[in-house]
């Protein structure tokens, strides 16, 4: 929730879809904007901003629900868009006005460190980020000049490569 800084959780009825409230979970930045479940459903991250330049990504234990806060790392100024790979092992938040991706390490009990203490640059405003679903790559979706830039990444370290010599960005629109 944007202008409360927290995160509303509901749960679902399997027969129906309907949403029911559970609670709001407050996160540590003043702007909350992004959040991604690991592909197991056991931690939510969530990007948030301070409103000094800095970035947040909370990462937080989901059970029955609820969600309990595991801490937080920095990632660039606005970690707008945040994607999870298919094995848990990486988070990757776009930086809309960093013009770049943070990856960020997924430990025990799913607390973020920066995986490679550097962010890779992306297009002018990277507003969205995708795994491809059998992992190894990333597509980032830039606003700012219309791109969508295509990366490949180290399933070790999570590092990343453009595939520039693939016609990454791609122009859209």
């Amino acid at each position: 929730n944007l202008t409360s800084a927290d995160v509303s959780t509901f749960s679902v009825s399997a027969s129906t879809g309907v949403l029911a409230f559970i609670r709001n979970t407050p996160t540590r930045g003043t702007a909350t904007f992004s959040i991604a479940v690991d592909p197991t459903g056991a931690y939510a991250f969530v990007g948030s901003d301070l409103n000094t330049g800095t970035g947040l990504v909370d990462a937080y234990d989901i059970t029955a629900g609820v969600m309990t806060g595991r801490g937080a790392t920095t990632a660039g100024n606005d970690p707008l868009a945040l994607a999870v790979d298919p094995t848990s092992s990486f988070v990757f938040a776009t930086e809309k006005y960093d013009n770049d991706i943070t990856v960020l390490d997924i430990g025990a009990g799913g607390v973020l460190t920066n995986a490679n203490n550097l962010p890779f640059p992306s297009g002018i405003g990277p507003v969205g980020v995708a795994v491809y679903p059998a992992g190894g790559y990333i597509y980032v979706a830039n606003n700012g000049d219309g791109t969508v830039s295509a990366f490949s990444y180290d399933r070790g370290t999570g590092a990343l490569t453009p595939l520039t010599s693939l016609g990454s960005p791609y122009p859209v629109g």
